[in-house]
């Protein structure tokens, strides 16, 4: 039986925490949080109702790009595997568990900001020209103009 899967925006409640096991591969553990929103009995707009509070965890290079891109207070967008770990409490010797999230894919949630893109950026080209801007382009490639059908005023039905 697989894990059930999620796939929804969170606000990172702390900073995302970097760690590396002994064999040099990445982890990061970070904790998220989702609001649930209900109109205000009043009429005063939205007011917080229900919380979600949980851990999630990502490994290797997702891990490092967490580190790097995601702050505190930060809206990210989550998909990943729900998970409970259980172990026996060494004082107590009671047996504990914890529902945490095995993080796939992460990524800042872009509903209420921009985030600057990092890689190589293809130049804009001017809107008011149809040609491409090399030199070199003499539009070889360039197919002919199609004639299509008119359409049908009946459907075929």
């Amino acid at each position: 039986m697989s894990l059930p899967r999620i796939a929804h925006e969170f606000t990172l409640a702390a900073d995302p925490e970097l760690k590396y096991t002994p064999g040099g591969k990445a982890v990061v553990s970070v904790r998220l949080v989702a609001n649930q929103k209900k109109k205000d009995p009043n009429g005063q707009g939205w007011v917080d109702d229900k919380t979600l509070w949980i851990d999630g965890e990502a490994w290797e290079k997702l891990a490092e790009n967490i580190t790097e891109s995601l702050v505190k207070g930060d809206l990210a967008m989550v998909e990943g595997r729900i998970e409970t770990q259980e172990w026996t409490d060494k004082q107590s010797g009671q047996k504990r568990s914890k529902t945490r999230l095995l993080i796939d894919q992460m990524g800042p949630s872009l509903r209420f900001r921009s985030t600057p893109h990092s890689g190589q950026r293809q130049q804009p080209r001017n809107p008011a020209s149809n040609v491409a801007e090399h030199p070199q382009d003499d539009r070889s490639w360039s197919s002919p103009a199609r004639s299509y059908p008119q359409p049908v005023e009946e459907p075929p039905f």
